[in-house]
């Protein structure tokens, strides 16, 4: 086994295409890490990969030494859209019906 040592914003799919070339690695990812699917990774975290598995795409970003980071940082606003399809982020929801600026 290999290790991977996370990124910011790196997500299980993001090490899965990169070391297996697509998302197939993933619950191999999810279960030697004791990680779940929809959780967010700390930066630095050491991350078990399996070096043995074999395609193009992962040896090409072997070989390229690339790191890839779909995510996002979680917002520390709340904005929304609007039942009107307008975005708005000055106001806040008094209920499901209404927004008050």
């Amino acid at each position: 086994m290999t290790t991977n040592v996370t990124i910011e914003n790196q997500s299980v799919l993001d090490i899965a295409i990169k070391h297996y070339g697509n998302i197939d690695g993933v619950f191999d990812i999810i279960k030697n890490n004791n990680i779940g699917l929809d959780k967010s990774i700390e930066i630095g975290t050491k991350i078990i990969v399996n070096p043995d598995f074999k395609s193009d795409v992962a040896n090409y970003f072997r070989k390229q030494n690339y790191d890839m980071a779909t995510g996002y940082p979680e917002s520390t606003q709340n904005n929304w859209i609007l039942a009107t399809n307008f975005w708005n982020d000055n106001g806040i929801w008094v209920d499901t019906e209404h927004w008050q600026d």
